[in-house]
């Protein structure tokens, strides 16, 4: 019936008596780190919660009709409305500025990051807001090659733009991946973009792999670099990645996986470096990863507490065959809690 129900922490969103009688037809709910957005029917929008965090929307409330979505960053909201206009409210530093609205007109869809906004125009074209160190703002040059974007990845403190042209645009802080000047003649026919905390990595047509950013977060591949070829997808933990190579192109252990970063946080598999062979899935916790073999088999490894031991269950995870899109981890403990069936998932990931 489109009611809402609260519970938690009334001061983080726990308590919605204020505005309950107006909560009805409710279609979305977004969050903020310590308030909520839903949007009614109608196209109106409803907030409680924290005021600095985006919970006090009455500044532009006659603003919100006719909504299509909203997105929240962690203290502030972006409402997309019919007619291309954004609007929003909360943090000003973290994307809330209500200035930045004036800007913003024929707007196809929005992208929330951490501390930033990025819309996404009609056009193709791209416009980023929200804090200086977390990808918010731009230069002029950065800004005017920000179009027909293909994918989007942010680390704690940068933001990277693959294009679809195959070119990569990175922004933010220099130090979480937002310099990559000196790396742009290899960021060129990129297919793909992942991130960790500190640090991006971006698979090219042919194979290869391009890190940069926090040594600690991976972005040095030194170590792995005549490994990474013919690299077919990457995953990310907080701290390290995780690649699958083609069967054909395995390493010296007849593995077709290859890991760096952070060993706390699976940046090293050797100790189940033997069994991760014919790779078809990696998945990730904060700090592990699991891998579906060919043969239904899981492997992990990382922190024993994020999921990294399953030697518990050992004989559980095998003939794995059925999943719902992905392995699914637990968000509250880091550990694989379920296997649930898919409707048709190929051998690898597009």
């Amino acid at each position: 019936n489109g009611q809402v129900v609260t519970w938690g922490s009334p001061s983080s969103g726990g308590d919605c008596s204020a505005v309950k009688a107006r909560l009805t037809n409710v279609q979305h709910i977004r969050a903020s780190r310590f308030a909520f957005a839903a949007t009614r029917k109608d196209g109106t929008v409803i907030t409680w919660g924290a005021p600095n965090f985006g919970g006090d929307s009455s500044s532009v409330q006659h603003k919100l009709r006719k909504v299509k979505s909203v997105q929240a960053s962690h203290s502030a909201f972006a409402a997309l409305r019919m007619d291309g206009r954004v609007i929003c409210w909360g943090s000003e530093a973290r994307g809330g500025d209500e200035k930045v609205s004036r800007d913003l007109t024929n707007v196809q869809s929005i992208e929330a990051f951490p501390n930033a906004f990025m819309a996404i125009r009609e056009d193709g074209t791209a416009v980023t807001w929200g804090s200086y160190c977390a990808g918010g703002v731009t230069t002029l040059e950065i800004q005017k090659k920000l179009r027909h974007l293909k994918v989007v990845r942010h680390t704690q403190g940068a933001l990277a733009a693959l294009r679809s042209d195959g070119h990569v645009l990175t922004w933010g802080c220099p130090l979480s991946g937002g310099y990559s000047l000196t790396i742009q003649p290899w960021l060129t026919n990129v297919k793909d973009i992942q991130a960790s905390k500190g640090a991006f990595a971006a698979i090219r047509k042919d194979g290869q792999v391009v890190a940069w950013g926090k040594d600690s977060c991976g972005g040095n591949t030194s170590k792995v670099e005549v490994h990474l070829t013919a690299v077919q997808s990457i995953r990310a933990s907080a701290f390290a990645f995780a690649a699958i190579k083609a069967t054909d192109a395995v390493t010296d252990e007849g593995s077709n996986v290859v890991t760096w970063g952070s060993a706390e946080a699976g940046g090293d598999s050797s100790k189940v470096q033997e069994q991760l062979k014919n790779v078809r899935q990696i998945h990730s916790t904060h700090f592990a990863f699991a891998a579906l073999r060919a043969d239904g088999r899981v492997i992990t490894w990382g922190s024993k507490d994020a999921g990294g031991d399953s030697s518990a269950v050992e004989d559980e995870l095998r003939n794995i065959r059925m999943y719902h899109n992905q392995l699914r981890f637990s968000t509250a403990r880091w550990g694989i809690t379920q296997l649930t069936p898919m409707s048709a998932l190929s051998d690898h990931e597009s």
